[in-house]
């Protein structure tokens, strides 16, 4: 197996061992395509998370 392969393998690993919860807090992007770190950011700025 490469590098490229051990690597996707672990990662699927990690995602499979998440709960849905923490999953969609980590790769989920909402509907304006914003991670939750740059919806943070956003908040932080006086913008809307509605």
């Amino acid at each position: 197996m490469n590098k490229k392969d051990e690597a996707l393998a672990k990662f699927v690993e990690v995602v499979k061992n998440l709960s849905s919860k923490e999953f969609e807090e980590k790769y989920v992007k909402d509907s304006k395509g914003l991670d939750e770190i740059e919806r943070k950011e956003d908040q932080k700025d006086g913008a809307c998370d509605v």
